[in-house]
């Protein structure tokens, strides 16, 4: 047999990086059985451990020449494990490692570990986004050793929940390197199984007690008077396996069943472990574990509602990746882990208003991304990390209304966007990527731009969602956005005083709101937009002064949405995208039949906010809230009850003297009607000169007695 340096190659995509290094560590330190070592099978003799293994990513970020270094590894290597995804799909240098392995290492073995996506689905219409094999592992090379037409059966583990999982693929992959049968495989590791675990029963929350008795052992060892029998039979490798079975088969089942509470629970004993140990002390693997447990932790409390504590989590990972980077500053890898670090350690910030801690972090990531490009600027996924980056600081700047700063770096990440969507035609997330960049443009120009800037990024993101259904038909997340940007079309389009196209956009969503829900009749979120459309054209239908159809259609939304609230109970965003717009619409059309009373009773029932004071309120709270006091103002205007009139309209005024803040034109229709009302013609003209400059129909300006309801 030809002696190799190498066990094995691990390729894949540095989106699949998570993989890699969980699939490196498990093959590294998987213990063959006793009994089998060095038999004789057709892959030669069976090895005690199989290692080395190489990880190219990891041990090149120093090379000089990377291609040189890789071919020479590949030459070295006994086998090729590709790491499978949509990702490593379309990764132009996952697919040159195959072609040269295939080329140099003829006989040698390939195996295929399939993490996401869909063997061959590039044959099958619709769904060629899904493929996970690359080209040169698809194809048989031809006698010049280029890739012909011939399709080739990859021998392949599956580790996706409806397939082999990820320990049965695990041994398989290990059966098949050292050319043992599975069953025999199977057998004895269950064997070993039976000897570590106590007791195995079904379901997630049966795993995590299996799981805290493992890792219990593992974090008692030291404190009992059987000490060193309980470290010779466990000690630190074990426990750190069973942490990385935490990490990685255990995780994703039970998020699956949403059982966040005993996430928790076991997270909290590997972070008991990692607690015994400086961070001086971890190996660079063990290191980059605890980060990943305390990213995971972090994750797990903001889900929760815990930022305090979420942020503490984060900061303990951001900690492990730094001394990581510190000990390989050039390392790709680390580099990568550490920007996802600074992210989520700039992320509780933001989330809390700290702006200035969250730009900092986040100016962090964007410096790292950088590097990343510089390394390899050829890479589509540092290209990707720093498209993100530019929006992160978009979105921070955002909540700050500072919306030429956020233009500035959206532009940016629109435009990177653009550019990987166009090398990457099947890689739906990137349509996706650079659609949100529009959506992210639109909203920012419209606080200091001409509605018509708005409008154009609007039509642009739609017609990306429009080609993306004609290839991928099925794709939720497609047609959701779609509604989602058809939404602020018909808002931006009413505002422009473009009634006719916004009541086609309006049909055309209710039609794609009942059309999606009904494809996917479990997802709760397409089933929201039924009512919001409904709600949109009775709007719509009021200023055109069809009253009738818009109570009808008002009805049509209320009838929806109690059938999903019965489904799941209300939430905030429900409330205030669904059930007040709602309210608003009902006391205005008894308002506009003459029922003052009624009117009145049911305006003073809709509850907004916790609070009235206008820097405790949210942009849309506050929309909706003024919408609120004008309507209350024409009551009592109707009611001949000046005075209290006059006090709504001044409470609106209140909110124009907020200078430092942008308002949409919706909010400022409803300033220069306030002002109007009270005769500050001076204000009034101020605010419709400003309308005017946007480009807000005139007519819907003058429109009087009727609130203005579309906001965002």
């Amino acid at each position: 047999m030809e002696a190799y340096k190498y066990k094995a190659f691990i390729s894949y995509s540095h989106q699949d990086e998570r993989w890699s290094r969980w699939l490196h560590r498990r093959l590294e330190t998987y213990p063959i059985p006793r009994n089998i070592i060095g038999n004789i099978t057709k892959t030669g003799s069976v090895p005690r451990r199989l290692k080395p293994i190489f990880r190219d990513r990891e041990e090149l970020a120093a090379a000089d020449n990377l291609g040189e270094k890789i071919e020479q590894a590949l030459e070295n290597s006994e086998n090729l494990i590709i790491i499978c995804s949509p990702a490593a799909a379309h990764s132009h240098w996952v697919n040159q490692e195959v072609l040269y392995f295939k080329r140099h290492n003829r006989g040698a073995q390939i195996f295929s570990i399939i993490v996401e996506g869909e063997p061959f689905a590039s044959n099958i219409p619709g769904r060629e986004y899904e493929e996970c094999f690359p080209p040169a592992l698809r194809f048989q090379l031809d006698e010049n050793g280029e890739p012909s037409d011939i399709l080739t059966e990859p021998l392949a583990a599956d580790l996706r929940g409806h397939a082999d999982g990820h320990r049965l693929g695990v041994l398989k992959l290990v059966s098949g390197i050292i050319g043992v049968g599975l069953d025999e495989i199977v057998q004895r590791d269950m064997k070993r199984a039976r000897r570590r675990v106590t007791a195995v029963t079904s379901g997630a929350l049966a795993t995590v007690l299996v799981m805290g008795t493992l890792t219990g052992l593992a974090l008692e060892a030291r404190r009992t008077a059987n000490l060193a029998q309980l470290e010779a039979e466990l000690g630190r490798n074990d426990a750190e396996e069973s942490i990385e079975f935490m990490l990685t088969d255990l995780k994703p089942e039970l998020e699956k069943v949403g059982r966040l509470d005993a996430l928790k629970v076991v997270g909290k004993r590997a972070e008991a472990y990692y607690n015994k140990y400086d961070v001086a002390e971890h190996s660079d693997d063990a290191l980059g574990r605890r980060a990943r447990v305390f990213h995971f932790l972090g994750e797990v409390l903001d889900h929760e509602g815990q930022l305090d504590e979420a942020n503490d989590y984060f900061s303990r990972a951001y900690e492990a990746t730094q001394e990581l980077l510190r000990r390989d500053i050039g390392n790709e890898s680390r580099l990568f882990e550490h920007s996802q670090s600074a992210y989520w350690r700039g992320y509780i910030p933001y989330r809390q208003g700290e702006y200035k801690i969250a730009a900092d972090y986040f100016q962090e990531y964007m410096g790292l991304a950088k590097k990343l490009n510089i390394i390899d600027p050829d890479n589509s996924d540092w290209q990707l990390e720093t498209a993100f980056a530019n929006n992160t600081l978009g979105v921070l700047y955002t909540e700050q209304f500072k919306p030429e700063n956020a233009i500035k770096y959206f532009e940016i990440a629109r435009q990177q966007f653009a550019v990987l969507a166009e090398n990457q035609p099947d890689n739906i997330s990137l349509k996706i990527e650079l659609a949100n960049a529009l959506a992210w443009l639109a909203d920012s120009h419209l606080l200091i731009s001409p509605l018509s800037v708005s409008l154009d990024y609007r039509k642009r993101q739609i017609e990306i969602y429009r080609k993306g259904l004609e290839k991928w038909p099925e794709d939720s997340r497609l047609s959701r956005d779609q509604m989602r940007a058809r939404i602020s079309l018909i808002d931006l389009l009413f505002w422009t005083g473009q009634n006719t196209e916004a009541h086609y956009h309006a049909d055309r969503l209710m039609s794609e709101a009942r059309e999606y829900s009904d494809k996917d009749p479990a997802n709760l979120a397409l089933k929201e937009y039924i009512p919001i459309s409904h709600l949109k054209k009775a709007n719509l239908l009021i200023t055109d002064k069809h009253i009738t159809k818009a109570e009808f259609h008002l009805r049509q939304s209320q009838v929806s949405s109690a059938k999903l609230i019965k489904a799941n109970e209300m939430s905030r965003k429900q409330k205030l995208d669904i059930f007040i717009p709602q309210a608003l619409l009902q006391s205005e059309l008894l308002y506009r039949q003459h029922k003052y009373d009624k009117a009145l009773e049911a305006v003073e029932l809709i509850s907004i906010s916790h609070s009235d004071k206008a820097s405790e309120m949210s942009h849309h709270e506050t929309g909706l809230y003024l919408q609120k006091l004008l309507l209350k103002s024409y009551i009592y205007e109707a009611k001949k009850n000046k005075d209290d009139s006059a006090h709504y309209l001044s409470k609106i005024i209140a909110f124009a003297e907020r200078e430092k803040y942008f308002f949409e034109p919706n909010i400022r229709v409803l300033f220069a009607k306030a002002f109007s009302k009270l005769e500050l013609n001076n204000h009034a003209a101020r605010e419709i000169t400003h309308l005017d400059k946007m480009g807000v129909s005139r007519e819907l300006i003058n429109i009087n007695q009727r609130s203005l309801r579309h906001a965002n």
